[in-house]
């Protein structure tokens, strides 16, 4: 299978064009081995390797998946449309050829060029900056604002919150999409890396165990802190947002058996000599703090015959949440409630 022949199976396998596969699998080093079958090609990927092929080459669908999801409510069709950490742009794109105008801001140049590949002759604008720099007037402001599995890279998440804010319309919608550090799904395995128990230590301490197991730094350089639910939700609130919290179904089955699989995960690691005793140690640590806490949580929530905390604290991967703006004459009867 050659490289040619490769990218067009990819293509038409994730609905992406062959230009962007082709980009994709030269820029990565991935070479076209003869392996007999697409899917024989991407099973033969390491772990990691084939989890950034997937995400990246699934853009598209996901776009699509995001506007089905998101533009809905009183304001659906929405005008105007920011994606905070675009990406490969599946979901700029996606907007764009429905008719709306989307904006993308992606701060990392290679990411964005291949944001602009992938629109072809679809409208869309990209622009590659920072959020936490950006000419709020150059952007204007927005019906929609999307952020999916971006905050957590930021430096400061509580200024893009409060930048967020004010780059949307009154009566708009902020969907703030972010890995949940808590929960069972994620221990065993964290969404960027495939790493157990990462996301249950500092940033720092994180780095020192990927650097151990995969002998190298980049990209966790660019990750920030793992932070609470509440803590998103209190300065959502502390810029003028009302927060909804997206619920999963509140099922307790299985979570046993899933804390089973995060053990035998965690006592893999503590086996292996690549680990300094320092990271087996704070690994140890936060793993043995975190199993209390989650078997608390599960015989409570048994015993109150309630498991919707339960499972959004330690079963949901990723929290949705769904921000509003009060239109303008929501903002007047709350000055108008303060000051009476």
């Amino acid at each position: 299978m050659g490289h040619e022949h490769l990218a067009t199976a990819l293509s038409r396998h994730y609905g992406i064009s062959p230009e962007f596969c082709s980009k994709y699998l030269l820029d990565n080093g991935i070479e076209a081995a003869d392996p007999g079958s697409l899917e024989a090609f991407i099973e033969g990927l390491g772990e990691t390797q084939r989890l950034y092929l997937d995400y990246a080459l699934s853009t598209n669908r996901r776009g699509e998946r995001v506007r089905t999801q998101f533009d809905v409510g009183a304001g659906a069709p929405h005008r105007r449309i920011l994606d905070i950490g675009c990406g490969q742009g599946g979901t700029v794109r996606a907007f764009a050829a429905a008719g709306q105008e989307a904006v993308g801001i992606e701060i990392d140049p290679g990411l964005a060029e291949y944001a602009r590949l992938n629109f072809g002759n679809k409208k869309g604008r990209i622009e590659c900056l920072d959020i936490l720099q950006c000419n709020l007037e150059d952007l204007g402001t927005f019906d929609l604002i999307l952020c999916s599995d971006v905050i957590e890279h930021v430096a400061d998440p509580d200024r893009m919150i409060a930048i967020t804010a004010r780059l949307l319309r009154p009566g708009g919608t902020f969907v703030l999409q972010v890995p949940n550090k808590d929960s069972i799904h994620q221990v065993i395995a964290d969404g960027h890396f495939r790493i157990a128990g990462m996301t249950l230590l500092s940033r720092q301490e994180g780095r020192e165990l990927k650097r151990h197991l995969q002998g190298w730094d980049d990209p966790y350089h660019h990750m920030g802190e793992h932070l609470a639910l509440n803590h998103y939700l209190q300065h959502l609130r502390l810029n003028g947002l009302d927060p909804v919290v997206d619920s999963g179904p509140g099922e307790l089955a299985g979570s046993l058996s899933l804390f089973g699989q995060a053990c035998e995960k965690i006592e893999f690691l503590l086996a292996d000599d690549k680990l300094s005793w320092f990271t087996s140690r704070e690994l140890r640590r936060a793993f043995a703090d975190y199993g209390q806490r989650f078997l608390a949580a599960y015989q409570q929530a048994g015993v109150l015959g309630d498991a919707s905390a339960f499972c959004r604290h330690y079963l949901e991967p990723t929290w949705t949440i769904r921000a509003s703006k009060p239109g303008e004459q929501s903002w007047a009867r709350r000055v108008r409630a303060a000051v009476s």
